[in-house]
Formats: structure tokens, sequence, C-alpha cells
């Protein structure tokens, strides 16, 4: 959702109020599978998710494609002059979002970290980026997050984007197509 609320949401929300000024939305940041759990079961309608696949029963489109930053405290000595490898904070302690709350993200995570040749020392977890971002600014710990995640949040920390990596990461709206809501097939084209 974090993601998704700087940049898709609000865009995807002008033009539904344009289009479709009746339509009333409810916003709640749920996990990956949990969205998806409440999709199959017609509890939700539309999900935000950073996964790479969904059940048969499900669509997904990308609507986000981004890079990942490693996030650190205003104070930390490696600047972004000096950014060259996230093997440089291999000392450091890591906060992650949880793998419950997306296990494939969580994965390329570590991914970032192994081919860095290391394996990160994880000591915080949270399903909630202000949560993570406060942890680091209080010197906690350093972070890796999608880079549109620094959109939108006035804190004592700095984002690097990681130079040279494979890994980036996809949001996804996921759907029913079973779903007989008459304001899905409306939003939709929307997005």
């Amino acid at each position: 959702m974090g993601s998704a609320s700087n940049r898709v949401l609000p865009d995807l929300l002008t033009k539904l109020n344009t289009s479709e000024p009746l339509i009333t939305t409810s916003l709640e940041e749920l996990s990956n599978a949990v969205q998806v759990e409440m999709i199959q079961k017609d509890k939700l309608d539309l999900g935000f998710v950073r996964l790479a696949s969904v059940p048969d029963d499900l669509e997904m489109r990308s609507v986000l494609r981004d890079t990942f930053s490693i996030v650190v405290p205003e104070d930390h000595p490696i600047g972004e002059l000096g950014f060259r490898s996230v093997s440089q904070f291999k000392d450091d302690s890591f906060i992650l979002f949880s793998s419950d709350y997306s296990n494939y993200y969580y994965e390329q995570i570590m991914s970032i970290c192994r081919d860095s040749g290391f394996s990160p020392k994880i000591r915080h977890k949270s399903v909630h980026a202000l949560t993570i971002f406060r942890l680091v600014e209080n010197g906690l710990g350093v972070a890796i997050v999608p880079s549109s995640l620094k959109e939108g949040y006035d804190l004592n920390v700095r984002f690097m984007e990681i130079p040279g990596i494979p890994q980036f990461t996809e949001l996804s709206v996921i759907w029913k197509p079973a779903n007989r809501n008459p304001a899905l097939s409306k939003v939709l084209p929307l997005i």
C-alpha cells in the first residue's frame, strides 16, 4: 500500500472521483496474503501487492516497476558520494519488511544482500514503512525498500538508490474477474 499510496492511488482516485463521483472507497493496509484471501472470498474488490504470481482465479496487472534504495540515518558515515555497494553495510543491523507481508519481496531483499556477499543481521521487522523509517531515523539499523517509498515522508533519513543490481520490484493490482461489484468494471479501465 505504501508505494500505491505515493504514486498510484492519488492518480487513480482523482480519475475515479471525476468519472464516478458516487463511488466511495475504503483504504486499508493489508499484507499481500490477506489481500489475496479477501479478494478470493469477495471481501475486497481490488488489491495492490508485491507478488510474483496470484492464484488462477485472480488477475494481476503491473502498475509500477521500481528500483531498490538503502535507507540510512541522516548522520550515517556512508553518504551518496561514497556509496558503491550494499556490501558496505554488511556490519550494520537491518530493519526489513516482515516476510509475512510478502515472502517474494523479502526474498528479493535477501538476494540483494547475498549477491553482495553477506547475510544481513536482521534486528527488526515491520509491515509499515513509517515504522521502519522511524527505526532507521533513531539509529537502530538500515533498511532496503522500494525507491518510491521515499516520497511522502519528511524524516531524518537518506535514501540512496542501490546501483548495479538486477533486482527490481513491481507493484501490481489484483482483482477477481468473477467479482460482481459494478464499481470494479468502472475502476479497472482507470488503472
